[in-house]
């Protein structure tokens, strides 16, 4: 049910910082389909939990980086020192942060500087806030300085170097993380691809069928391996092939280094475009002039697939496992089953010829760039452009993930290369299996499971942190006679309590998937369930306009709250568990005595339906929404309105706050969840991905947001922000001494990023 407390569920986000982890959906079309499954390949990913993200997509994709940036000083170990909260310096800091959220567009940099800067001075609600704006920008630098049009791009295997060539001879190296440039080449003939594999070598390939091996201590070896000019060419990603094609239509697999090809004489009838390996090197993919594009065994030169294709091909790109082929033609993308050659979707949005296509290692997006001078980011389950990243000012050429998908690199016409953040605001996982619309989902309280439930009366229950690729959850058969309205978990994770259409609350052991105890007395449906914080109580309301508070070890009712004159739509216990707090279509939100049953406060001021409720970890905050497009933000021991939400959200759905009430998560009926700062009133971002009305939304304690919707899914989304050493990093560090005295002229230096 939408709008159940969430704060016991909710997190103090620490640090907060997007998706750090993105796990594959369980729909992901299996890797290689019928090709033999040791050629198939598993999404990359980072080892334990290590950190997932984002700084991120365009605007719906960088947007939460610092939203839990409220907090960021909670960790004394990641903050700067608090200066003086004087009158002056409070000024100052709102200073600073007015001057960084004003640049932000044109030097992000220098605006994250200043953000970090206003925040160390005093941490006012200004600054905060312009860090959270500075980190909203998805381009996390731009490596200039060049003069030719890119040609090749490549991360090394650990993701902390970006070599680039480009149609002059030119190479550059660059520290990814910082931007810093670290080595520069002008002795190579036009190149077509480039290696970085490691920190200390670099492995090109020139247009002339030459081969460039460097080492950073100065040796270099020369070769002309390839007997002919390249039309294009591509290097494995362990560094030790490469697949070279001419204007014949003949397309080779090297050794590296040359000598006798691996694989010879890869046939198409028409010039080769563009070549591709996958992320494992087992597979590679090549486009053709004669509008085709086809999937090679790359060890064996095996003919696995080709694509149909009225047009000329010119770009194509291999999904981890070969399991997926993309190719552009024009304007027009289009995604091939790797298995059968047969068209699957066609991707529609850039208005300029796509130039180059690259798949993320988890296969769940895949970049293109264009002559529209942007990138686009599509999900291919979605089968829809995710964002659109502007910022190149000449057509783009090439787009590559780093290792772990974290961040994108593209280049431009011009030289220019920009580095982008590719996380933030992207469902890390689409949850499927429920054959009817979602209503509900509540999380365990440690965080680890989420249950969802809905029409089709199953309660399916998911592993939050599986890595597994192709996970199932646990499925209860509840056995209800009417679709699940809600869903709680106990506060000791080992049972769940479900509402129903049927008039009935039942009680489930989580390990043993039983039922304990079936709950009756409500006469028309209940809607919404919630437990105690000691877990010895359930309460439970619907149409019957009563809230009924349950023993749970017995299953008797032990009081029934009457006082609502319609249905009761929402429910939630406060923290110390001494009052529960109703709300309903009779547009009021009550607040109940738990030991008495008696009715402590009415709460008015919504024109519609009480239709989300969630009441803050704390017990300080308490927000309420309803179905007149309007969230309001209460402070539950005055019965005062802090703060009304309005002009955003129209027929809000389901509302949930983090533990100190700083976040609040609204989803609406137009199916994004929409993330607003509370302290100041500022929507942070909005979430889009369902394809359907969102039902319910819940935060976990360890940085997810969970959303179900009517689309029959239910989505995690990450929500873990950066520590200020971070912050400090991808802002290069402090102001210097110059910038300093440019903006705080009358107090003496100091290196804010330590």
């Amino acid at each position: 049910m939408a709008g159940r407390n969430s704060g016991a569920d909710s997190a103090v986000f620490p640090m907060p910082w997007w998706p750090y982890q993105r796990m594959v959906p369980q729909d992901t079309a299996p890797n290689g389909g019928g090709l033999p499954q040791e050629r198939q390949v598993s999404a990359r990913r980072p080892a334990g939990r290590r950190r997932w993200t984002v700084v991120a997509l365009g605007t719906s994709l960088a947007l939460l980086a610092l939203i839990g940036a409220v907090i960021i000083g909670d960790s004394p170990a990641d903050t700067p020192e608090r200066a003086p909260g004087t009158a002056d310096t409070r000024a100052l800091s709102r200073r600073l942060a007015a001057e960084s959220r004003k640049i932000a567009a044109t030097d992000i940099r220098l605006a994250r500087r200043l953000a970090a800067t206003a925040w160390h001075l005093a941490r006012t609600d200004e600054a905060r806030v312009s860090l959270l704006n500075a980190f909203l920008h998805p381009e996390r630098a731009v490596l200039a300085g060049r003069t030719g049009a890119v040609t090749g791009l490549d991360f090394g295997n650990d993701g902390v170097y970006l070599a680039a060539v480009d149609e002059n001879g030119m190479v550059r190296v660059w520290n990814a993380t910082s931007g810093e440039p670290l080595e520069v080449y002008a002795d190579h003939g036009p190149a077509l691809a480039v290696s970085a594999p490691g920190p200390s070598y670099l492995f090109t390939v020139g247009s002339d069928g030459s081969e460039r091996e460097r080492t950073r201590d100065g040796f270099l070896f020369t070769s002309n391996p390839y007997p002919r000019p390249l039309r294009a060419a591509a290097i494995s990603p362990d560094g030790l092939h490469v697949a070279t094609a001419g204007e014949d239509g003949f397309v080779d697999i090297w050794h590296k280094g040359g000598g006798y090809p691996g694989v010879t004489s890869l046939v198409h009838p028409r010039p080769v475009t563009d070549l591709d390996f996958s992320l494992n090197g087992g597979y590679l993919a090549t486009a053709s002039e004669d509008g085709t594009a086809r999937l090679w065994d790359a060890d064996s030169g095996e003919l696995l697939a080709v694509t149909g294709g009225r047009r000329k091909a010119t770009a194509v790109a291999a999904a981890p496992g070969g399991s997926l082929l993309a190719t552009a033609d024009g304007r027009t993308v289009h995604l091939w089953d790797g298995r059968s050659g047969k068209r699957i979707a066609a991707l529609k949005g850039h208005t300029g010829r796509v130039a180059d296509l690259a798949f993320s290692p988890d296969g769940e997006l895949l970049a293109t760039g264009g002559n529209d001078r942007t990138v686009r980011i599509w999900d291919v389950h979605l089968r829809k452009s995710i964002t659109t990243l502007k910022g190149h000012r000449k057509p783009v050429r090439r787009v590559v993930f780093d290792p772990d998908g974290y961040r994108l690199a593209s280049g431009d016409a011009a030289g220019t290369i920009r580095i982008w953040d590719t996380l933030t605001g992207y469902t890390i996982k689409k949850l499927t299996g429920q054959t009817r619309p979602v209503r509900t989902v509540g999380f365990k309280p440690d965080g680890t499971r989420l249950a969802v439930a809905g029409d089709d009366r199953t309660v399916h229950i998911w592993d939050v942190h599986s890595d597994e690729l192709f996970e199932k959850p646990d499925v209860i058969r509840t056995g209800h006679a009417g679709r699940i309205t809600d869903v709680a978990y106990s506060p000791d994770g080992e049972h769940l309590a479900t509402g129903s259409d049927d008039r009935t609350v039942r009680l489930w052991d989580v390990y043993s998937r039983k039922a304990t105890a079936t709950l009756k007395g409500h006469t028309k449906p209940v809607r919404t369930v919630a437990y105690s914080p000691d877990g010895k109580r359930l309460a439970s309301a619907g149409d019957d306009r009563t809230v009924r508070i349950w023993d749970v070890s017995s299953g008797k009712s032990i009081a029934t709250l009457t006082g609502h004159t319609k249905r009761v739509s929402v429910v939630s216990f406060t923290a110390d568990g001494s009052r529960i707090v109703t709300g309903g279509a009779d547009r009021t939100v009550r607040i109940w005595d738990v030991s008495s049953g008696r009715p402590v406060a009415t709460l008015t001021g919504h024109t519609k339906r009480v239709t989300g409720l969630s009441v803050s970890a704390d017990g300080s905050r308490l927000a309420t929404a309803g179905d007149d497009g309007t969230v309001r933000i209460w402070d539950p021991a005055t019965g005062r309105t802090l703060r009304t939400f309005t002009g955003r959200t129209k027929g809000v759905t389901g509302i949930a706050l983090n533990r100190d009430g700083s976040l609040l998560a609204v989803a609406g009926a137009d199916d994004r969840v929409r993330l607003w700062d509370v302290p100041t009133g500022e929507l942070l971002t909005t979430l889009s991905g369902h394809t359907g009305r969102i039902t319910d939304i819940a935060f976990s304690g360890d940085g997810y947001l969970a959303t179900g919707s009517e689309d029959r899914t239910a989505r995690l989304w990450h929500m873990r922000f950066p520590p200020v050493a971070q912050v400090c990093q991808m802002a290069s560090g402090s102001l210097s001494e110059h910038e300093w005295a440019r903006y705080l002229p009358d107090i003496p230096y100091r290196q804010v990023c330590r």
